[in-house]
Parts: C-alpha cells; sequence; structure tokens
C-alpha cells in the first residue's frame, strides 16, 4: 500500500541519511506511527533518538509525552516515572522562559499535569507508596483547578487503602462526599468500605457497601464488597447478616476459589460448632490443594477445625487432621498450637480409654 511505501522510504531515511534534513521528521513519523499502533516497545525504541533531533517545541513536547507514556504502557515504571519527571522539568523551565508565549503555555499545560500525575502512578506501580500520595498532593497544590483533579485525589485515596494507611485514605476520600453521580463513585464506596472496616467503623462500612452493592449490582467488585461487608457484620456482632451475605455468594458465584473463600468466611461467621465445622470442611475436602491459592484456604480450614473437633469430642478426627496439616501444609506454621491440640486429644482420648477399661474391671 502506499502507506506502507512511505513507512520503508522513511526507514531508509533514518537508517541511510543520519545527515538528512529529513531525518528527523522520518523518526518521528515512525515514532507515531509505533504509538498510534499501541506498539509501545517500538515506539520507546524510535522516541528515544527523537525527541533530542525535534526542534518545534510543541511537536517535541508531544512526542516527549508520548515516549514517557510508552513506558508506562509497557508497565516499564522506573523508565516511565524518569521520563515523566524529565518532562515535568522542561515544563517548569519553560514557564519561567522569557518570552515564551501564552499559547506556548496553554499547549503545555495538560502535558504538564499528566507528567506530575504519572509519577505518581508510577512510584506507586513500584512500590514507593509514601512518594506516590506526595506527589498527589504536590499536583494539588500546582493544579488546584485541573480537570483531572478528581482523578489524582482518587489515586491518592486508593493507594492509601492499599498500603494500608486506613485512616488517612478517609480523610483523602472525603472530597468524594456520599454522592453517587461521579465518575470514581463506584470505586470510592469500595474503597471507603474498607478503610472503614479496617478502622473499626463497622456500621459506616456495612452501609457504604450496601450502597455499592444496590447502586451498581453488577459491578465488578460485587464480590470483594460482600466479602468485607460480611467480615464487617461479623465485627458488628450481626452474625446472621453475616451468614445471609456469605451465603449469598456461595450461592451465585461460579468461581472455585470464590466459593471455597466464602465457606471459610461462613465458618468463621456461623455459631453452631457443627455448622463451623461443617463449613471448614467443605473447603478441607473440596479445594485443590495443589492450587497455591486454594492450598492456603485448606490450611486455614483445617486449622480452625481442630478446637471445634476438641469440643465435639471428635479426637480422631482432630489428630487426622493435625497430621495432615503438619505433613502437607508446613507453610502455615502455628506447629506449637496444632501440637497443644493434638496432645488435648490424645489425653482425651486415653482418658476414655482409661474410663472404660476401669469399667470392664
Amino acid at each position: 500500500t502506499l502507506e506502507n511505501c512511505d513507512r520503508f522510504k522513511e526507514i531508509r531515511i533514518v537508517e541511510n541519511y543520519p545527515d538528512s534534513t529529513y531525518h528527523a521528521r522520518a523518526l518521528g513519523r515512525l515514532a507515531w506511527n509505533a504509538y498510534e499502533a499501541k506498539d509501545y516497545e517500538t515506539a520507546a525504541e524510535r522516541f528515544a533518538p527523537y525527541v533530542d533531533t525535534e526542534n518545534d517545541p510543541q511537536k517535541q513536547t508531544r512526542a516527549r509525552f508520548a515516549f514517557a507514556d510508552s513506558y508506562r504502557q509497557l508497565e516499564n515504571w522506573g523508565a516511565g516515572s524518569a521520563c515523566f519527571q524529565g518532562l515535568e522539568k522542561s515544563m517548569a523551565e519553560a514557564a519561567k522562559s522569557y518570552g515564551v508565549s501564552k499559547e506556548m503555555l496553554e499547549f503545555n499545560q495538560p502535558f504538564h499535569e499528566k507528567s506530575v500525575y504519572y509519577q505518581a502512578v508510577c512510584q506507586k506501580e513500584l512500590g514507593d507508596t509514601d512518594e506516590a500520595v506526595l506527589i498527589c498532593d504536590r499536583f494539588e497544590e500546582m493544579f488546584p483547578m485541573s480537570g483531572i483533579l478528581e482523578q489524582v485525589r482518587f489515586t491518592k485515596g486508593k493507594t492509601l487503602v492499599e498500603s494500608e494507611r486506613f485512616a488517612e485514605a478517609l480523610v483523602a476520600l472525603e472530597p468524594f462526599g456520599d454522592g453517587t453521580d461521579h465518575e470514581f463513585a463506584e470505586a470510592v464506596f469500595y474503597y471507603r468500605g474498607i478503610a472503614q472496616f479496617e478502622t473499626g467503623a463497622n456500621e459506616d462500612a456495612i452501609q457504604a457497601l450496601e450502597t455499592l452493592l444496590m447502586t451498581w449490582p453488577a459491578s465488578a467488585m460485587t464480590y470483594e464488597a460482600m466479602f468485607v461487608q460480611g467480615r464487617a457484620y461479623v465485627a458488628a456482632e450481626q452474625r446472621d447478616e453475616a451468614v445471609r451475605v456469605f451465603g449469598d455468594i456461595l450461592n451465585f458465584a461460579s468461581d472455585d476459589l470464590l466459593i471455597h473463600r466464602a465457606s471459610l468466611e461462613l465458618g468463621r461467621a456461623q455459631t453452631d460448632p457443627a455448622e463451623k465445622l461443617a463449613s471448614f470442611q467443605r473447603v478441607a475436602l473440596l479445594a485443590d490443594p495443589e492450587n497455591e491459592e486454594h492450598a492456603a484456604l485448606i490450611a486455614d480450614a483445617l486449622f480452625e477445625s481442630l478446637p471445634l473437633y476438641l469440643e465435639l469430642a471428635r479426637n480422631d478426627d482432630l489428630l487426622a487432621d493435625a497430621d495432615r496439616l503438619l505433613s502437607e501444609f508446613p507453610m502455615l506454621g502455628k506447629i506449637t498450637e496444632i501440637n497443644n491440640l493434638k496432645t488435648r486429644a490424645q489425653t482425651a482420648l486415653a482418658s476414655i480409654k482409661e474410663g472404660t477399661t476401669d469399667e470392664h474391671e
């Protein structure tokens, strides 16, 4: 095609005529073609030499942003962060330059804003949540009227929840209020509910998550919201409601991992020892020990079954599950607790045997 022919010409210019006046233009076209085709690896390779050869200020700004964004799309967070930092620095210098036009400043503004915001995203993904939060705060100071301010505030709140700084997260999410008609409302109710539960505000958490479940019944967060809400009901001593929530997950979920998680949580919510044990044993018997996530649930279910066996005088079952725990799931640890329960079961069995012997005598 004509397009392919033009691209071939541009490649030839780049490879064979580095001193040509068309070299920068050819580099740019190749880089933008790759970027627009979402071939970000090729785009990053081609933007690298191009951004230093482009003399037009606006074209250079756009290219430097796309260069940094290519790394972000590739999830190369370190390189992306470095490139966005460089872009922010150049934007700041441009804003202070003598004689810079109002038109140029207006053109740079959205790139300047996003270069700061994406630094926060990159730092969050790199695991430096403190720096990510600080960058979000700096963004709000620099661009209080920005059109992406709400997105930045949400990123800050989510980052704080994911780093388990729950009290700070609640403060960060306050500007969103209790409305349900903005872009981030669905996720705000979810993360707010988590933060409220983790800070002991169980009734508030229950209500926030109920708003999510009622307003967005098909939400991708539905099951995770139900898990948190169920735990909040348990913490609030509303165990019947917790049993209802975990029962709903069992009734409607189709994913095995969700079902086993719900069965484990159901056992923790129930009060009758036999019912609790039945819920735990469903996990222990039906989950797949070869699956790493399932195996962790099996280990918890077996361990939490042991004191119930003791309470129900099922000492042989306690010994069998304790031995299974020690042999198949050493990663659980808790060896001292398991052995203590085994000793109590063995003592109980010995006592029963001794009583039986005495009766025969």
